[in-house]
């Protein structure tokens, strides 16, 4: 089976799958969609945010590594 294959059954399934299950799961569909915006929103945030500076080699950067190893 192709992988286009797989993505066709995949996507006919949910398509037709989800309005099956709306009205039983109503409030499952809509978190999932309200979590999955939210997502996309952070995820967008965080690849246009500027990371900053910090040369590699040096204090700081150890430091800095160190920090975030401690969360």
């Amino acid at each position: 089976m192709k992988t286009a294959d797989i993505v066709d059954v995949i996507v006919v399934g949910m398509l037709q799958c989800i309005p099956a299950t709306w009205n039983d799961l109503q409030m499952l569909h809509i978190w999932f969609i309200a979590v999955n915006v939210l997502y996309w929103i952070s995820l967008y945030v965080a690849a246009t945010t500027d990371p900053g500076y910090l040369p590699s080699n040096a204090t700081a950067y150890d430091e800095a590594i160190r920090q975030v190893l401690l969360f």
